[in-house]
């Protein structure tokens, strides 16, 4: 569980970087989120930033990124905890460092298909 406190200094981060709550998608299922989960919009990338699935190891973050990708749109986890960076290296998702200062965090996403 998330403090209020720690919620809202995510949510101001993302703010600052530009990025607006996503609270109604086609791809967003609330049925499989906590309330305090985080999802964040900034072009066409989706930032997973806080993941609270109400029954973990059932599927909710495949059908999420599915979801996603299927809009298409950017999936992208923001500072993942190692069992979520595990996933992500299991799909060969890249890991990039991005930020500035106190703002620098790893994010993972899917690599895209070059264009010829």
């Amino acid at each position: 569980m998330t403090t209020k406190s720690a919620w809202m200094d995510l949510m101001a981060c993302e703010w600052a970087r530009g990025a607006r709550a996503v609270l109604d998608a086609e791809w967003l299922d609330w049925r499989d989120w906590e309330s305090e989960s985080i999802f964040t919009r900034e072009g066409d990338r989706i930032r997973l930033v806080l993941l609270c699935a109400k029954n973990p190891g059932h599927g909710a973050l495949t059908r999420l990124v599915d979801g996603i990708e299927r809009a298409g749109l950017l999936p992208v986890m923001v500072e993942p905890s190692e069992r979520l960076a595990a996933w992500c290296r299991k799909r060969h998702w890249k890991a990039r460092m991005v930020g500035r200062g106190r703002d620098r965090h790893i994010i993972f996403h899917p690599r895209r298909e070059a264009t010829p």
